[in-house]
């Protein structure tokens, strides 16, 4: 892909708990797909509140702590927050079959996402919403980067 803009992206939550288990072969496999977009140029990351809020919740959950120290999320938080495009949430969304998930395509809508990244079956069954292409970081990946 050819970049003449930057392109804007959501990332899932289940793939920021990913990218903290270094240990696990697919952990360590997303870590590596991460960072290298985290250091692209081209890419831009949005998040909301909601999002920050969810993943410092969901990753300091107990079943976690044998993966991973609760000080690595605040690291990892406090580094996404020195990349992020902040996005004040307006839209509400209802069209996941899982409700919890409508606050990131809300994100993806009101950021004018080009891609929404992730591994929940529930939200890539939705495809797309408006402009935004919702895939898997492999798929992401490949468009990306050719």
């Amino acid at each position: 892909m050819q970049n003449k803009r930057r392109v804007k992206i959501v990332v899932d939550t289940n793939l920021w708990i990913s990218y903290l288990m270094p240990l696990s072969r697919s952990g360590n496999a997303v870590r590596q797909q991460l960072n290298r977009l985290l250091v692209s140029e081209d890419i831009d990351f949005l998040f909301s509140k909601e999002l920050f809020d969810e993943l410092a919740t969901t990753a300091k959950r107990r079943k976690f702590r044998r993966y991973f120290d609760t000080s690595h999320v605040d690291d990892l938080i406090e580094m996404l927050v020195e990349v992020a495009v902040i996005v004040e949430v307006q839209s509400l969304i209802e069209i996941c079959r899982d409700p919890k998930d409508n606050f990131l395509l809300a994100l993806a809508k009101d950021g004018l996402a080009d891609h929404m990244i992730s591994g929940d079956k529930d939200l890539l069954s939705v495809k797309e919403l408006g402009q935004t292409k919702i895939v898997k970081l492999g798929e992401f990946e490949k468009m990306f980067w050719e």
